[in-house]
C-alpha cells in the first residue's frame, strides 16, 4: 500500500465535561510535504527553527463535530540523535522534544491553555507488528528533570528496556528500574511501567482493544511524579476483529 495512502492526522483534547477525538486518513492528493511543511486534508504542521505551529481543521469521530484552531510547540531540550529500539536496527525513535512548552489556542471548541509538552517521532522500515509483540512508555518530570522510560518486548521474545534522563540540556542513559504491573484496560491490554518505588493509574484516558494511555502517579529516583503513560499491543492490533472496529473511529478521505 502506497505510504501516501495512509498518511493521516490524530488530534485528542481531554477536559473535564468532555474532551474531542479525531483520526483523519487523508487523501493522497490532499498532502504536501516540504522540509518545513507537512499539510493534509484541512491541517497543516509548519516548523520554524525550534518551533513546531500546528492548524487543526478536523472533524470528531464518530459525530462529526468540529476540532480547529492552533498549537504551538517549542522544543527546548531533547536528543541530539535517534535511539534504536530493536535488536536489528530496523525502528528507531527520537525525542527530539524530550523538554518542550505548548500554547494551544482552539476556537471549537473554544479552549485556551498552555503548560509542559512533549515531542519525538519514530521511523522504521518494516512494519512495527513484523518487529514487536508489545512495548509500554512513560515520560515524567522529575523535578527539573525529564525521564523516559521504554520498556519493548520484541516477536522472539527479546525484551529491551532502557530509559533516558534529561537534566538541564545533556540527556544520559536512566538505569532502568524495576518493572511494576499496572491493571490491565478495560479490553484486557496488559499496562506495565518502570518505576524506583509504588506505581499506579491515575487516570485512563484511552482504552481500545490494542493500546490504552493513561496518566500515572509514579516513583522516579526517589521521588514522587506524574507520568504520561501508554501500553501497546500490536499483536492485537493485526487481529481481524480489531481492523473490523478501527473504522469506527477513523474518518476516511475527509476535507475540512
Amino acid at each position: 500500500m502506497p505510504a501516501a495512502s495512509v498518511c493521516a492526522v490524530n488530534a485528542v483534547l481531554y477536559r473535564p465535561g468532555g474532551g474531542a477525538w479525531s483520526l483523519t486518513e487523508a487523501r493522497p492528493q490532499s498532502i504536501e510535504r516540504r522540509a518545513d511543511v507537512f499539510a493534509l486534508s484541512g491541517s497543516r504542521i509548519e516548523r520554524d527553527a525550534d518551533t513546531l505551529t500546528v492548524h487543526l481543521d478536523e472533524r470528531t469521530a464518530p459525530w462529526g463535530r468540529a476540532l480547529r484552531g492552533r498549537v504551538r510547540i517549542d522544543l527546548l531540550a531533547g536528543a541530539p540523535s535517534p535511539f534504536t529500539l530493536d535488536q536489528h536496527g530496523d525502528h528507531h525513535w527520537w525525542p527530539l522534544g524530550a523538554r518542550a512548552r505548548a500554547e494551544v489556542e482552539l476556537d471549537a471548541p473554544a479552549v485556551r491553555f498552555r503548560g509542559s509538552a512533549y515531542h519525538d517521532c519514530n521511523f522504521g522500515r518494516v512494519p512495527l507488528e513484523d518487529s514487536f509483540d508489545s512495548w509500554n512508555w512513560s515520560r515524567a518530570e522529575v523535578g527539573d528533570d525529564v525521564c523516559i522510560t521504554y520498556d519493548v518486548h520484541e516477536v522472539d521474545g527479546t525484551q529491551r528496556p532502557f530509559g533516558v534522563r534529561l537534566a538541564g540540556g545533556d540527556v544520559e542513559p536512566l538505569v532502568a528500574p524495576v518493572a511494576t504491573d499496572l491493571a490491565p484496560g478495560r479490553w484486557g491490554v496488559r499496562r506495565q511501567t518502570r518505576a524506583h518505588g509504588e506505581a499506579s493509574v491515575l487516570r485512563t484516558l484511552e482504552d481500545t482493544p490494542f493500546y490504552t494511555r493513561s496518566l500515572l502517579r509514579t516513583t522516579l529516583d526517589g521521588r514522587p511524579a506524574l507520568a504520561m503513560h501508554e501500553s501497546l499491543s500490536m499483536q492485537r492490533f493485526v487481529q481481524p476483529w480489531v481492523q473490523f472496529l478501527l473504522p469506527f473511529r477513523i474518518r476516511r478521505g475527509w476535507r475540512a
